[in-house]
């Protein structure tokens, strides 16, 4: 038998090179209720994650049984609005599919010895949120899901490394009972296959409706099921909405619009009503969600739409046909049949008359018969027939429409057409077409004519069937929305309008000082090959959209960022924000100047000149924000905290971007390798207050693009236990940050006016019970709250405020440590 102190599970923890924004971590002591979370990690940001079994070892047995037993544990605690969702089986994991993948014996690092399971947690490295957990059971371990004494128990396990899939750690040190995250387990399971007080507390705390500004839902996850193609649209579903004011939207994964809600606004409770229009949607699956808002917060539910095939299914549920005397005969149009099987079918005209017909008239599904009539003798009028299809178990009839008319008549397709152009654009021209038609196909003279000065007609006459094209230009325009008319006249019959919508839109435009680097923030340096880089200005993206796999694309969401000419892959792009990698072909214009180049479709930013240079170091931050604390970590991957400070002679890993040139060039948008490892090919240092350390890695960090890693060894003494940290690449510096020194976020309210004394809050990272707030040469006292992020408040006395110029800086201090570095500077707005 295994002692219970012998077998350990683990975490390994891993950064994302997603920068999103503002990023922010929780402590790693132990929380009120005896749970710890990781170090670093904040909760993932919607309220569900999706779980898929290993399709080998976990489908159709025991251990299928009893991962779904364990999943229900963690989406059945009162009071959280937590839910782990059955997503299918798998055959490998995906660490990059925002999924847990619980699967066995396919672990990408070789399990140490007496490790039953890993979990490997991935986070946004801007934001800190979980964005993806996978989890690896150990092959050459006895599991089972009815452990003898030699065997481990399977669920114990499962329910313990789930835990972890949400961002809980071992809770050893923090209550006096093990419970589920303990370290350690037995061979035959000495805990029960449940969560204890600790497990429930932290899922009432990291996903629990407090945490998202009061507001909650309920259900998680709306289904509609049992319908059939051609079915009504099935019965409205409710959500019932909790907490305070809350915005709701609602998206579909495919192009049809099939998904609706009301309200879309809220406070306190209230009831959002769920809708889907299923009418006009061929059978198959369909997803979708409602993104539920609230004070910044937001939980997204996932809507499922199952439709099933019917017996029969027909490409169309009626045809029109036009013609006129002496006129061509209209062209046949074709039905298509589907079905279950190769089942027979039989067509027939059961009712009309000789004018309508068939062929072939029977077949096997799917199959095709072609609908065809012959005017030739009818008078003119509107003339009805039905053609009668039927397969075993189901049947269906097809109107059929005929109009002979008198005389033909010119129309228009389509009959409304919507142009964008940019504003400011004297020599943008953007063109739109619509086809010009006769009824019953008869060619027909036609002239156009445009009624807006902004409106030119390119084909002012033809011959139908042809094309008519008009153009736009916005020149000077106004943004806004611009209506215009093309006439279609005919001598013989009146005339046809087309209705152009000509929306004149911004450009996109690159902020002054609004290229930095993705780590610091700091404008006016240069950037370096390979960086990664953050790009900042306006209407830089119709949509928000992040890279999901490698190499990383140079177009996303319709934006794209050339660099001197050349493509950068992308990160993500937003319409305020774009996050890429300087291409490397940059190093042939380093210790100059090139263009750079933000394309939005086909619009393009003014060009922006920028500094290259082949090193430009910068230190990324825990907060996402270039200052306070560096994103640091132990060589067990839990940050450099207040709470977890250096240790004289550890080793220690800091991420940051910019580095320099490496010894094993990458390709533009491809992950560093592993083996071997590129490193950097100039002299890096690394200083902490002034005093260097050893260097042991500087170079690319292995799986990511545009993410550097310098690992290096603590200096035996240091004068501070937070001190400074500057990475220097060939001589040139990095920005300041700290080793788990203080960090500011922001301050509420930002702006204050003179004439009394106001409270303000300020939040951040590593702060401690005697943190005191300067300002203005004085220290004013704070109250301290602990929590993911940490909050100070302070009242500001009038007299500083009428003091100071138009704004006050704020930093934080340790009152009981005051040679500890102060944090990074907010600046609160002062009115006179």
């Amino acid at each position: 038998m295994v002692n219970a102190m012998t077998k350990t599970n683990v975490v390994v923890l891993f950064f994302s090179c997603a920068i999103l924004g503002v990023a922010a971590g929780p402590g790693v002591g132990c929380f009120t209720g005896g749970f710890k979370p990781i170090s670093g990690f904040l909760p993932k940001a919607d309220s569900a994650f999706s779980v898929t079994f290993d399709s080998v070892n976990f489908q159709n047995n025991d251990f299928e049984v009893q991962l779904r037993d364990a999943i229900a544990a963690w989406s059945n605690v009162s009071g959280s609005n937590w839910k782990y969702n059955f997503a299918g089986f798998t055959a490998a994991a995906d660490p990059h599919d925002g999924r847990v993948n619980i699967t066995r014996g396919t672990n990408p690092d070789p399990f140490p010895e007496d490790v039953l399971a890993a979990t490997y947690v991935r986070k946004s490295l801007s934001t800190s949120r979980i964005i993806d957990s996978d989890i690896f059971f150990n092959a050459g371990d006895p599991i089972n899901s009815d452990p003898s004494h030699i065997e481990f128990d399977f669920e114990l396990i499962a329910i313990h490394e789930l835990g972890h899939a949400l961002g809980l750690d071992h809770n050893d040190d923090c209550v006096p009972t093990p419970s589920v995250m303990h370290s350690t387990i037995a061979g035959t399971g000495a805990l029960p296959r449940r969560l204890g007080a600790p497990e429930i507390a932290a899922v009432q705390y990291l996903y629990s409706g407090s945490l998202t500004k009061g507001v909650a839902a309920a259900p998680l996850e709306i289904d509609f099921n049992g319908l059939h193609e051609s079915d009504p649209s099935p019965a409205t579903k409710s959500i019932a909405v909790t907490g305070g004011a809350w915005t709701a939207s609602a998206s579909t994964a495919s192009s049809t619009n099939w998904l609706a809600i009301s309200p879309t606004s809220g406070s306190g409770p209230g009831t959002i009503t769920v809708s889907a229009a299923t009418a006009n949607l061929p059978s198959g699956y369909y997803s979708g969600s409602i993104q539920l808002n609230s004070a910044g917060d937001s939980q997204t539910l996932p809507v499922n739409l199952n439709i099933a095939a019917p017996a029969l299914r027909l490409s169309a549920s009626s045809l029109a046909f036009g013609a006129v005397p002496g006129g061509p005969t209209p062209d046949p149009q074709s039905i298509n049949l589907w079905g279950v099987g190769n089942r027979a079918w039989s067509a027939s005209v059961t009712a009309g008359g000789n004018w309508l017909k068939i062929a072939p008239s029977s077949g096997t599904l799917p199959g095709t018969f072609a609908v065809s009539v012959s005017p030739s003798g009818l008078a003119p009028q509107n003339y009805a027939g039905t053609i009668h299809v039927t397969t075993p178990g189901a049947t269906r009839d097809i109107p059929v429409q005929l109009q002979v008319a008198g005389q033909s008549s010119i129309l228009v397709d389509p009959a409304q057409v919507s142009l964008t152009d940019q504003t400011g654009d004297n020599l943008g021209v953007v063109c739109g077409a619509t086809r010009v038609k006769s009824f019953g196909n008869a060619p027909l003279s036609w002239s156009a004519s445009a009624n807006a000065p902004w409106l030119t007609v390119l084909t002012p006459s033809g011959l139908s069937p042809s094309k008519l094209v008009f153009c736009v230009t916005a020149g000077k325009m106004s943004p806004g929305t611009y209506a215009g008319t093309v006439a279609v006249a005919s001598a013989s019959d009146g005339s046809q309008n087309v209705a152009v919508n000509f929306t004149v839109v911004p450009g996109p435009e690159v902020r002054s000082s609004g290229i930095v680097s993705a780590a610091s923030f700091l404008s006016g340096q240069p950037i370096a090959p390979g960086q990664m880089v953050t790009l900042f200005g306006a209407n830089l993206s119709t949509q928000s959209a992040q890279a999901s796999d490698f190499p990383l694309p140079t177009e996303l969401g319709g934006s794209r960022v050339l660099i001197g000419g050349l493509p950068a892959p992308l990160l993500y792009v937003s319409p305020g924000q774009i996050n890429f990698i300087a291409p490397s072909g940059l190093s042939s214009v380093a210790g100059s100047s090139t263009v750079l180049s933000a394309y939005t479709g086909s619009l393009a930013a003014p060009a922006a000149r920028i500094d290259v240079a082949n090193q430009s170091p910068a230190v990324f931050s825990v907060l996402g924000n270039g200052a306070g604390a560096g994103a640091i970590t132990h060589q067990d991957g839990t940050l450099v905290s207040s709470l977890s400070p250096l240790q004289p002679g550890e080793a220690v890993s800091i991420y940051l971007a910019g580095i320099g040139p490496l010894d094993s060039p990458l390709a533009d948008g491809a992950p560093a390798p592993s083996d071997p490892l590129a490193r950097a090919l100039d002299q890096v240092r690394v200083l902490f207050d002034g005093q260097d350390a050893q260097l042991l890695f500087a170079g690319a960090s292995p799986g990511y693009a545009g993410l550097d890693v310098v690992v290096a060894t603590v200096p035996a003494s240091l004068s501070r236990r937070f001190p400074e940290l500057v990475v220097t690449a060939n001589g040139v510096p990095s920005n300041r940050t700290t080793a788990g020194g203080a960090s500011l976020l922001d301050v509420s309210p930002a702006l204050v006016s003179t004439g009394s004394d106001v409270e303000v809050t300020l939040r951040g990272l590593n702060f401690s019970p005697t943190s005191v707030v300067q300002a203005g040469g004085a220290s004013l006292a704070t109250s301290f709250t602990d929590g993911p992020l940490q909050t100070l408040r302070a009242v500001i006395p009038a007299r500083l405020l009428g003091s100071s110029t138009g704004s006050l800086t704020l930093t934080v201090a340790d009152s009981a440590a005051p040679a500890e570095p102060s944090s990074n500077p907010v600046v609160l707005t002062v009115a006179q």
